[in-house]
C-alpha cells in the first residue's frame, strides 16, 4: 500500500527510538487505521490515532477523552479510588485470576497490583488445553514475576497478598511461591 510505504519511509528517515516517542496520527479515513497502527507497532511504536473529524469538532470532552487513552498507554493513572486503611499502611498485592474456555484452548488471565495505588499492574496470560486444571508452574511464574515487579517498586515483598477466584488454586500453594522469590 502507497500510504503504508510512505510511512515506513518515513519513521525509517526519522531515526525514531521508541522509548523515545509516542506518535499521534490524524487520519482523513478510517480505512487508514490498521495500516497505519500496523506499521507502528512494528516499529514498536506507542500511538494514538484519530480521524481528521474529531479533530475538528474538538471541545474538552473529546481532547479530555484522548488525553485519557494517551496517559493510559504510556502508564500513567487515570482513575484512584479510596482503598481500605490497612492497603495505605501495609505492603498488599490484589491479585485477579480468571479463565476463560470461549476458543479451542483456556485462557488464564493473571493480574496483580504492583503499587500501593493498586493503579499498577504486571499481567500474564496461561493459554493451555480447554477445561484443565491450571498448572500450578504456570501460576508460579506469573506469580513470581508479579512478587519481583512489586520489589522493584517497593523494595519488600508484600506483606498481604489477597487473591480472587481462589477455587482456582489453594492460597497455600500460591503462597509457597512467595517463600521461593528471592530477588
Amino acid at each position: 500500500m502507497e500510504r503504508e510505504g510512505s510511512v515506513v519511509a518515513y519513521l525509517q528517515g526519522e531515526k525514531i527510538h521508541p522509548s523515545d516517542a509516542f506518535v499521534i496520527c490524524i487520519l482523513n479515513h478510517e480505512r487508514d487505521y490498521h495500516d497505519i497502527k500496523m506499521v507502528l507497532t512494528n516499529f514498536n511504536l506507542m500511538s494514538q490515532c484519530f480521524l481528521r473529524r474529531t479533530a475538528e469538532r474538538m471541545n474538552m470532552s473529546v481532547a479530555s477523552n484522548i488525553m485519557k487513552q494517551i496517559n493510559s498507554k504510556i502508564g500513567g493513572e487515570s482513575i484512584r479510588v479510596k482503598l481500605p486503611k490497612f492497603m495505605e499502611t501495609s505492603a498488599v498485592m490484589v491479585v485477579g485470576i480468571d479463565v476463560c474456555h470461549a476458543g479451542k484452548n483456556s485462557i488464564v488471565g493473571f493480574v496483580a497490583s504492583t503499587n500501593k495505588h493498586c493503579t499498577a499492574f504486571s499481567s500474564d496470560i496461561i493459554i493451555q488445553p480447554k477445561y484443565q486444571e491450571i498448572v500450578k508452574k504456570d501460576l508460579d511464574r506469573c506469580y513470581l514475576k508479579a512478587l519481583k515487579e512489586f520489589k522493584r517498586y517497593h523494595q519488600t515483598l508484600p506483606e498481604i497478598s489477597l487473591f480472587s477466584e481462589m477455587e482456582l488454586v489453594s492460597s497455600r500453594e500460591l503462597m509457597s511461591s512467595k517463600t521461593k522469590s528471592t530477588s
